[in-house]
């Protein structure tokens, strides 16, 4: 690629850019970087970084300006839309980042279900995360007026490492692509600078996202992890789990909160108004509304692993200890929800059946543990084993006894089946 100088550019920009670390002195280079690390690492303005781009990208390489919004996906939440100008772009490489119950999957679920009724097409590429529930989706569509025609556009893949999931953006043409997520699979294998090969992994996957979207005019959504800061002082006690490498290889990134709110760190299309340069919430803010409100997301497995499972719940547990021959054998402290909101991630359960046989009690048939069953006292709901959810999400438990030796006598008075009855979205 030819010097900075040789590409139209005034000699105090070229001098600028040259003080950078690393300097940019190519075309190349200039292209590459991100365009907001640019306006906090040097004195240019936001404004001159990208006339210099353009200028650049024109003598050089023709024009290659940002691609105007042909069409838009709606997030299913008035104030996100708000945020990123009418919904997620056509066009552009889309992000999200947030910790793991900020709800990233179901915001994912309601673009897919939204883009399916408009008629549009959805590859949905499962990298690592096995975040995709069936059920979930068809219900977020039949709530918003689908049918089994609009459930059919909908395509779920598996792709087992980076060159797969390359594979698959290069030759599949659906225009809306969600990918769940990148991280899963190309963060375990970076392990510092000097790994070339996690570095060619993480820079194919970041060019073929936007192949898709540049080239193929698709709206491409990826969603990816997050890690603790050891900044303690830090706003966010997270950060993007791919670090500034992968910084450019998104046009719009978006972070959720757990505490239901959003974030635009970056638009290359439009300033943002104060960009925050350790990812503080100094930009606007949205409520999230895609799931019901004094919910969130815990997530749960079996001992091996080999079932995982995410469940809508409060974060103050209210948690049942039966004393029926079953759960007191297992020790059983569970909490029941209605069945909509539970969602099988991975993994199959084998059934077990006594007494009535009601109730479906429900085992990993590789390592036995019970992470969740359908009870007899609450048929329409589940009951979750709460030592089976994972630590950080439940803030408080309150344990109630269950005389299920008594079960005929005590059910009317124990006030459980309220619990698996759907709770109103306000």
């Amino acid at each position: 690629m030819p010097l900075l100088g040789r590409a139209g550019l005034d000699a105090a920009t070229v001098e600028e850019l040259a003080t950078l670390k690393p300097p940019v002195h190519t075309v190349e280079a200039l292209l590459e970087r991100d365009v907001e690390q640019l306006v906090r690492d040097c004195r240019l303005t936001r404004e001159a970084i990208l006339a210099a781009r353009r200028e650049a990208a024109r003598s050089c390489l023709g024009s290659r300006e940002e691609p105007a919004v042909a069409w838009a996906v709606s997030s299913g939440s008035a104030g996100i839309d708000a945020l990123l100008g009418r919904g997620f772009p056509a066009g552009y490489v889309s992000e999200l980042v947030g910790p793991t119950v900020a709800g990233k999957s179901q915001l994912c679920a309601t673009v897919a279900a939204n883009a399916a009724l408009c008629g549009r097409d959805v590859d949905w590429l499962e990298a690592g995360s096995c975040s995709f529930s069936e059920d979930r989706f068809r219900e977020i569509l039949v709530a918003r007026g689908g049918d089994a025609a609009a459930a059919a556009r909908i395509s779920v893949f598996f792709a087992a490492d980076a060159h797969a999931l390359v594979r698959y953006l290069d030759r599949r043409t659906s225009p809306v692509v969600v990918v769940d997520a990148p991280s899963a699979l190309i963060a375990p294998n970076l392990g510092g600078d000097r790994n070339v090969l996690g570095h060619r992994d993480l820079a194919l996957v970041a060019h073929a996202l936007e192949r898709r979207a540049k080239l193929g005019g698709a709206l491409v959504l990826a969603v990816n992890s997050t890690v603790r800061r050891d900044d303690a002082a830090s706003h966010l006690a997270w950060k993007p789990a791919l670090g500034l490498t992968w910084t450019y290889a998104a046009s719009l990134r978006l972070a959720l909160h757990d505490d239901r709110t959003a974030t635009l760190l970056k638009h290359s299309s439009r300033p943002l108004e104060a960009p925050p340069a350790t990812y503080r919430q100094t930009t606007p803010q949205a409520e999230l509304d895609s799931r019901p409100r004094g919910l969130v997301v815990h997530r749960g497995r079996c001992h091996c692993g080999a079932v995982a499972f995410e469940v809508d719940a409060p974060s103050n547990i209210v948690a049942f200890d039966c004393n029926c021959s079953s759960c007191a054998m297992r020790r059983n402290t569970h909490f029941v929800v209605p069945k909509s909101n539970l969602r099988l991630l991975r993994g199959s359960l084998t059934c077990y059946r006594f007494g009535s046989g009601v109730a479906q009690h429900l085992f990993c048939g590789v390592c036995g543990i019970s992470p969740f069953y359908s009870p007899r006292s609450n048929p329409d709901g589940y009951a979750v084993t709460v030592h089976c959810i994972e630590r950080g999400t439940i803030t408080s438990l309150s344990v109630k006894q269950f005389d299920g030796v008594n079960w005929e006598a005590f059910i009317d008075k124990s006030g459980i089946r309220v619990f698996s009855r759907n709770r109103t979205k306000t």
